[in-house]
C-alpha cells in the first residue's frame, strides 16, 4: 500500500510544481518551497494510496531513479552555471534545526562562520550572528499578487484532485506571504554578507530551502545534514543541496535508488553524533545512586515511540518480573510534549524495578550503563549501537510503512511481544548470544556509520569544495 501511495506522492508533488510553476520571486517557483506534505488532508491521502490515482493527473508516471533529475530540471531554471569563487567568505549555519551541540560550533573558525538565528546577540557559541529578522522586511512583501495567481489556478482546476481541496488551498494560501518573506531575507543576506557556503540542518522547512535555492542561484554551495534516521521519506527527499551529508550506506544506497548522482552524496554522519565520542561520561555507580537502581541488576533502557504505548507497557511488566532487571523508560519528546506518558508513570510508581525518565540524567549516561537497549524506529537504536551495546528492536508487521533501517541485526529485529522477550532474555543471560548481537552490531556500525568525528571532516569538505 506504502510504495503506491508514495509513487503517487512524488507525481501529484511534481504536478503541483509544474502548474503553480508561474508563481515566481527571484525567479524560483514557489511550490518548491512548499513541505509538500503538509498539504495533504486525510481524503487526499486516502485516494492516493489507489493504484489507478494518477490517472487523474496530467503527469505520466515516472521511474523511481527518475525522480531526483525530474526536480533538477525544476531547478535549472534558476541555478547559477558559474561557481562563486569566494575565498574570504564566511560560512553561514543556519540555526534552525541544525541540533548541534555547545561543542560543534567550537570547531568553527568566528572569522570565517556565521550563524543566521532569530536573536537579537551578536555572537552565539563564540560565533558571529546574521539576525534573521533584520533581513526580513528589507522588501515589500508581495505576497498578495501571488495568491491572486494561485485563486485563478484553483479556478482553472476545479475538478482537479488536489488543487480543488480546500485544506490544500488554505494552508498553500497562508504559505506564500512566508516563502516571499523568507526569499527576500535570503536574498538580502547573500547580497549584504560575504558568504561563501550555507549549511542547513535539513531542507523540509522554508527558510532553509530559500537558503539553498538562493545560494545555488549565486553559485554558492550549500550542505544538507541528515536530521535523523531515513524513516518517511518524504522528510528527506529530494536533494536541494549541493551535498547531502549522511549517515552511511543505508542512506547513500537509498538516495542512489532515487536518482541522486553519487557526487552530491558525502557520508560523513552528523556532528550531534561527536558527543558520544567527545564527553566525560557519568560514573555507573553515581548513576545508579541517581535513578535508585540496585547496582546488581541489569538495565534494560527503552526509548519510546508514540502511539506504542500499550506495547512498551506490556513488555516492561513481562521483563520485570525478573527481580534481576531494571527497566528505565524515556518517553519520546512528542509524547512528553502532549502529556501522553500517564501509563509510564503509573509503571514506575508500581514497580521499584521500573524508573521513568525525561530530562534528569543525559541520555548517554544512561545508554552506556545499560546492558541493552530497546527501539521501534529510531536513531536511539544508533547512538546504543555507537556506545557498543546490544539493540533489540521492535518491528510491528501491522504498520503501514516498513523501515528498513534496522533490518541487518537479522534476529534482533523482533515482531511479536514473545519473540521480544525471548530475545531480549538471550542477549542478557547468555554470553554466546550476546556476543553474536555484538558481532551484528559491528557490522551494522562498519556500514552505517563508519565514522567518529564528523565536525571536522564536515569543515574539510567545506574547505576543499572552497579551493
Amino acid at each position: 500500500m506504502s510504495d503506491i501511495y508514495l509513487k503517487n506522492y512524488w507525481l501529484l508533488n511534481l504536478e503541483y510544481i509544474n502548474i503553480f510553476s508561474r508563481l515566481k520571486h527571484y525567479n524560483i517557483p514557489l511550490p518548491l518551497l512548499s513541505n509538500f506534505y503538509q498539504y495533504l488532508d486525510e481524503d487526499i491521502k486516502n485516494k492516493m494510496k489507489d493504484n489507478n490515482f494518477y490517472k487523474q493527473l496530467s503527469i505520466e508516471p515516472i521511474a523511481e531513479t527518475q525522480l531526483q533529475l525530474e526536480f533538477e530540471k525544476i531547478m535549472s531554471v534558476f541555478q547559477s552555471k558559474i561557481k562563486r569563487k569566494n575565498q574570504n567568505g564566511a560560512i553561514l549555519l543556519n540555526s534552525d534545526y541544525l541540533r548541534f551541540s555547545v561543542s560543534n560550533f567550537t570547531h568553527f573558525n568566528p572569522n570565517q562562520t556565521k550563524i543566521l538565528t532569530r536573536s537579537k546577540k551578536t555572537e552565539l557559541y563564540g560565533l558571529p550572528t546574521v539576525c534573521a529578522p533584520d533581513y526580513i522586511n528589507k522588501s515589500a512583501n508581495t505576497a498578495h499578487v501571488f495568491i491572486e495567481k494561485a485563486k485563478e489556478i484553483f479556478l482553472k482546476f476545479n475538478k482537479h484532485p488536489l488543487f480543488s481541496n480546500l485544506f490544500f488551498q488554505k494552508k498553500l494560501l497562508s504559505d506564500l506571504p512566508i516563502m516571499i518573506e523568507k526569499l527576500n531575507m535570503a536574498h538580502f543576506i547573500f547580497k549584504e554578507q560575504d558568504i561563501s557556503g550555507v549549511i542547513v540542518g535539513t531542507t523540509e522547512d522554508i527558510t532553509s530551502r530559500a537558503l539553498t535555492f538562493l545560494s545555488s542561484s549565486e553559485g554558492i554551495p550549500s550542505y544538507c545534514l541528515q536530521h535523523g534516521a531515513v524513516m518517511g521519506e518524504e522528510a528527506y527527499f529530494p536533494v536541494f543541496a549541493t551535498k547531502q551529508v549522511v549517515y552511511g550506506k543505508y542512506e547513500e544506497d537509498w538516495y542512489l535508488q532515487k536518482g541522486v548522482s553519487e557526487s552530491q552524496i558525502e557520508i560523513l554522519g552528523h556532528p550531534r553524533y561527536d558527543e558520544i565520542f567527545d564527553r566525560v561520561y557519568m560514573d555507573k555507580k553515581n548513576l545508579f545512586n541517581k535513578l535508585k537502581i540496585a547496582p546488581s541488576t541489569k538495565v534494560v533502557f527503552i526509548a519510546t515511540q508514540p502511539f506504542k504505548t500499550s506495547f512498551y507497557t506490556e513488555l516492561t511488566e513481562k521483563l520485570v518480573e525478573d527481580k534481576n532487571i531494571t527497566v528505565i523508560i524515556k518517553p519520546h519528546p512528542w509524547e512528553k510534549g502532549r502529556n501522553l506518558v500517564g501509563e509510564y508513570i503509573k509503571l514506575s510508581n508500581l514497580y521499584p524495578n521500573v524508573k521513568y525518565i525525561t530530562n534528569e540524567v543525559n541520555i548517554y549516561d544512561v545508554i552506556l550503563h545499560a546492558n541493552l537497549v530497546v527501539i521501534s524506529n529510531s536513531t536511539v537504536g544508533l547512538e546504543a549501537m555507537l556506545l557498543d551495546i546490544p539493540v533489540v528492536v521492535y518491528k510491528s508487521l501491522l504498520e503501514e510503512r516498513d523501515y528498513k533501517y534496522y533490518d541487518t541485526l537479522d534476529w534482533l529485529v523482533n515482531h511479536s511481544m514473545e519473540d521480544m522477550t525471548s530475545t531480549i532474555k538471550k542477549v542478557l543471560n547468555n554470553p554466546l548470544q550476546s556476543n553474536l548481537a555484538k558481532e551484528l552490531r559491528r557490522k551494522f556500525i562498519n556500514e552505517n556509520y563508519p565514522q567518529e568525528a564528523c565536525t571536522k571532516r564536515l569543515i574539510n569538505l567545506i574547505q576543499i569544495e572552497k579551493d
